[in-house]
């Protein structure tokens, strides 16, 4: 069994795939490292090789205890990769963009034109194209856009991001729910459209823990993969192990 290790801005995410495939058997969260939760997984799941991926720099006791385990890498700009690289600073490249276009390249196949919409914290927009990694655009996500204008004027509210959305708020709640939510929408639509003139064919794949609240009123085609990261990461994973 393979551990994909997935550490992000609020939480980490452990996926368990089986060997060889894109299959994930289980998924387990948490909002810090615990080394005996981890290793319980690994003594559960008979893990033999484990990936790990962080926005956060890297745990170096995580590091530590699984690698001493089983066969591991951690992803960094140097990691192989099945997709040509072509940003400019490869090096200042959030792992997590790379390895979520790696699993949406993984299901859409070789010569496809890729966007890449991951709606978390921040919201990016990634474009892969017949095998290479342009690059992308990164906006702030919804509860930052709702912390900002609370935290950046005088009067207000904080909203909270379970709030309905309304095509039009009646209060002032609503109209700054809304005008967060409908700005995210706009923005998404919008990149498709300018895009999709520029890579025909375009498939959208959204993803990331805050794509549950657009996925549904999204007026385009889309690919909602939740997990689409960790299928990235058990690719690399997997390509790595194969090649040893």
């Amino acid at each position: 069994m393979n551990l994909i290790i997935d550490e992000g801005n609020t939480h980490i995410k452990y996926g368990v795939f089986e060997e060889g495939s894109n299959n994930e058997i289980a998924l387990y969260e948490s909002d810090s490292y615990n080394a005996i939760e981890v290793a319980e997984i690994i003594s559960r799941h008979d893990i033999k090789n484990a990936i790990y991926s962080s926005v956060r720099g890297g745990n170096e006791d995580l590091i530590a205890d699984v690698s001493h385990s089983v066969n591991f890498i951690q992803l960094t700009h140097e990691t192989k990769v099945p997709l040509k690289n072509r940003y400019r600073t490869p090096h200042t490249l959030g792992m997590d963009r790379l390895a979520a276009c790696v699993g949406a390249y993984s299901i859409a196949g070789k010569d496809a034109n890729i966007l890449v919409i991951d709606v978390g914290t921040a919201i990016t927009y990634d474009i892969v194209s017949k095998g290479e990694y342009l690059g992308g655009n990164i906006s702030p996500g919804m509860q930052m856009r709702l912390n900002a204008l609370h935290t950046f004027t005088a009067k207000l509210p904080q909203v909270d991001i379970n709030t309905e959305w309304k095509e039009i708020g009646d209060d002032t709640q609503t109209a700054i729910y809304s005008g967060c939510y409908s700005g995210i929408l706009h923005e998404i639509e919008g990149s498709y459209r300018r895009l999709s003139k520029k890579f025909p064919k375009l498939l959208v794949f959204l993803t990331g823990g805050g794509a549950k609240y657009f996925e549904s009123n999204v007026k385009i085609k889309i690919f909602a993969k939740e997990n689409l990261l960790r299928i990235g990461l058990n690719r690399i994973l997997n390509d790595k192990c194969q090649k040893e």
